[in-house]
């Protein structure tokens, strides 16, 4: 997962065409966060925003796609322009490249669209995060920051003019919400943070797409054995019983 070679990138290396599911993804996030922000100055005053964007309540009120239609929505101008800069341009671009769509598309909506739905079992048992809701740009930009710092362990980054180690990234990913949460906002910070959790997790494991599909095929053929042979026992066979008994199956 890392190398022992350290490696320089800049903005010149990082920004070349983004390969098609990150342009993609740029693309309709740029899109739907625009159709938002107009439609709150000159439309329904936010009815888009409202209706795509995620918060516990909203899932729990059977409105099943915000935990994938929030991972579009940025209704903040500077926000949306980082996010499509640094989030997908500089940092997910080079995980696409290097991992294939498929498996870079997995791990971007399984730790977005994981965690929103994992805060909203959560939100049964802490009613507080019911309404607390999350940018889904931000989650996604941080699932894949942290998905890039591991995969680049040795990496420097250079953000204008600044050298920024990979650790020092990491450090600064999640530390700003433990700040915001020892100030009491720790609400809007928890998806982030489970979205980085299930994203650790699929990079330790290995976890792809086959790979994935694979386990849950050995699942399902595991269950349907252990279901068939429900109506089967065990049974003495016939004859004299002093002879040694040997157990077999009877359908």
């Amino acid at each position: 997962m890392t190398s022992a070679r350290p490696v320089q990138m800049d903005f010149g290396g990082a920004f070349s065409r983004p390969p098609p599911a990150t342009l993609a993804l740029m693309i309709v996030t740029g899109v739907v966060s625009v159709l938002a922000m107009v439609d709150v100055g000159f439309g329904t005053h936010g009815w888009l925003g409202r209706n795509l964007a995620f918060a516990p309540s909203q899932v729990l009120a059977l409105k099943l796609w915000t935990p994938f239609s929030y991972l579009f929505l940025q209704t903040d101008p500077l926000s949306l322009i980082l996010y499509e800069a640094f989030g997908l341009w500089m940092f997910a671009a080079p995980l696409e490249r290097s991992w294939g769509q498929r498996r870079f598309l997995f791990y971007f909506f399984a730790t977005g669209v994981g965690a929103a739905l994992f805060v909203t079992g959560l939100a049964l048992l802490l009613p507080s995060l019911m309404g607390a809701g999350s940018s889904g740009t931000w989650v996604a930009g941080e699932a894949v920051l942290l998905a890039w710092i591991l995969m680049n362990w040795h990496a420097t980054v250079y953000l204008f003019v600044i050298p920024v180690r990979a650790p020092v990234l990491l450090l600064l990913s999640l530390g700003l919400p433990v700040l915001y949460a020892l100030m009491g906002q720790w609400q809007p910070f928890v998806t982030p943070l489970v979205a980085m959790g299930i994203g650790y997790l699929l990079l330790k494991k290995g976890i792809s797409p086959r790979r994935g599909w694979l386990h849950l095929r050995a699942w399902w053929i595991d269950k349907q054995l252990k279901r068939r042979s429900r109506h089967l026992q065990v049974v003495p066979p016939p004859g004299n019983d002093r002879e040694p008994k040997k157990p077999k199956y009877l359908n």
